[in-house]
Order: C-alpha cells, then structure tokens, then sequence
C-alpha cells in the first residue's frame, strides 16, 4: 500500500473526524472509502460515454421498455 498526502480545508477536516468518530472508524478509512467510490463512479460515467460512441445512431430503449418488449414485469 503506498502513502500519500494532501491539504484539506478546515471544514472538511472538521467534518471528517466528526463523520470518523460517529461510524467509529479512522479518517483514512473514510477517504479510502470515498475515493475508491469517486474511482468507481469515474469508471461508470466512462463506460457510458463509450456505450454512447458505440451506439450513437442507433436506437436505444428505457429499462421499462425493455422489461414491457421483453415481458418481464
């Protein structure tokens, strides 16, 4: 596992070691926890752009639609 660091406002200083103390975990756990979500949440934004440059013409459907098309309500 590699070290690194970084500045924070005060606030979310603050707010970090509130939010640590209340769940009763470390601060660094918390960051790790919410970077690897942004990562996560940056990786499916990606993916949909590259659906969309995939299809792009092409017609695409609701999840409704398709459970109604597909008979799976």
């Amino acid at each position: 596992m590699q070290t690194f660091a970084y500045q924070e406002p005060v606030e979310m200083s603050e707010a970090l070691a509130k939010y640590a103390k209340e769940c009763k975990l470390s601060k660094a756990h918390l960051i790790r926890a919410g970077l690897e979500q942004y990562l996560e949440d940056l990786e499916d934004i990606a993916a949909v752009k590259r659906a969309r440059k995939i299809s792009k013409g092409q017609p695409t459907y609701t999840l409704d639609e398709m459970r109604q098309r597909y008979g799976l309500e």
